[in-house]
């Protein structure tokens, strides 16, 4: 929050959306970001 980064993702710079941050407000990626990294890391 300090850095003004807070609820913006951190790959893409986009804004992560309101609902999001209330049910996760550790989010640091959106949606579709967050399921690429996962897709990413699957064996």
């Amino acid at each position: 929050m300090g850095a003004g980064t807070y609820g913006m993702c951190v790959d893409c710079g986009r804004p992560i959306p309101l609902d999001r941050l209330v049910a996760r407000p550790q989010a640091a990626r959106d949606v579709e970001r967050e399921r690429s990294v996962e897709r990413e890391a699957a064996p």
